[in-house]
């Protein structure tokens, strides 16, 4: 079920003028630390053309905060044995938009075997995340279930200590497009939660993310999870060797705009392996960036859906993304390689039937 074949080729998509924005845009993909330092840099992230303000339409749906979600304290950072080896942060090339194919590692055989099991285990603690949200619960707790299924596998959690990062997973709560830091303040019901756990072991990294519910949620909550999703899941399934890049970000804001969301720009996917973060950089917005994609490659799929003006903000905390407007967000994420004939995801559980 992991392993998936794609016949024939599409024929290339036309690009309008959109796809230059985004590949010109300077925005590094994938990386915590990059999205910090190029957020400053951007005026603005535009999910229109000509005055086309499609995100108008979406602001007065339920999912809008009706007042900013108040972040909760953080506790101190939790530690790891000592006979658990640290991944090098430090030496990771930086993954712009402006790559080359022979800039990106490809895993074959006992490598990518070893790739697998980490990306494995990454999945099944993610899910064990996922069985907490409840109302009541704090993201804060769920961080310590989460580094302490990473330590007693002999996993060190990616995110902690990554350039200050202090958890040992990223938890986004309604508004908070991605990166939010867990904290003490306790689920509500109707909130939604992302989760997005990442780890280290054996040398390689693994990541994946998914929005859960907490309790009983609102229909249009219910559905930008569900949109988000399928935006992910389409996105893969056009995955295959030849293929160009673009089409992830074609065929997300595509769906995307379909249902009356919006795509955060400057949130992308990114290549995965001995770093955490490497190129490639893959761009969730329509563009037209012509690398293609090739056996071996490993990367990471992970758009970012909101429901109104996807414009994003850096909270005080210098890491969590909060929407501008109040809109609501949720992302699905998954690691995948590029196969002979198709792709394969790779950050699946053993208990999950599909991605």
């Amino acid at each position: 079920k992991q392993t998936h074949t794609t016949q024939g080729s599409k024929e290339q998509q036309q690009h309008s003028a959109r796809s230059s924005r985004a590949y010109n845009s300077g925005l590094r993909g994938g990386s915590m630390l990059a999205t910090r330092k190029t957020l400053g840099l951007v005026s603005t992230v535009l999910c229109n053309l000509s005055g086309d303000l499609r995100w108008w339409r979406c602001l007065s749906t339920s999912t809008r905060a009706s007042a900013p979600i108040s972040l909760g304290n953080v506790s101190p950072p939790l530690r790891v044995p000592s006979h658990i080896p640290r991944p090098d942060h430090q030496n990771a090339p930086s993954s712009t938009i402006f790559w080359h194919e022979s800039q990106v590692p490809r895993l074959t055989g006992r490598e990518l075997e070893r790739m697998s099991k980490t990306c494995q285990l990454t999945k099944t603690i993610l899910n064990k995340a996922v069985r907490m949200v409840k109302p009541g619960v704090t993201t804060d707790e769920m961080d310590r279930a989460v580094h302490e299924a990473m330590i007693s596998n002999d996993a060190y959690p990616s995110t902690l200590g990554y350039h200050g990062f202090p958890k040992s997973c990223c938890t986004s709560v309604n508004e908070v497009a991605c990166h939010g830091i867990p904290d003490d303040r306790p689920l509500e019901n109707g909130d939604i939660v992302n989760i997005d756990v990442s780890l280290f072991r054996d040398g390689y990294h693994g990541d994946c993310a998914v929005t859960v519910p907490v309790g009983v949620i609102g229909e249009r909550a219910a559905e930008l999870i569900r949109v988000a999703r399928l935006a992910r899941d389409e996105a893969i399934r056009q995955c295959a060797p030849g293929q160009e890049f673009s089409v992830i970000g074609n065929t997300v804001q595509s769906l995307a705009e379909e249902y009356g969301f919006s795509v955060v720009e400057n949130v992308c996917g990114h290549g995965i392996g001995t770093y955490f973060h490497t190129h490639p950089c893959v761009l969730h917005v329509e563009n037209a960036m012509p690398q293609r994609m090739r056996p071996g490659m490993v990367f990471t799929i992970e758009p970012s859906l909101v429901d109104g003006d996807p414009n994003v903000r850096l909270h005080s905390d210098q890491w969590s993304l909060l929407t501008e407007r109040g809109g609501w967000s949720a992302y699905f994420e998954h690691t995948l390689v590029i196969t002979e004939t198709g792709y394969r995801v790779l950050t699946l559980a053993p208990e999950d039937e599909s991605f």
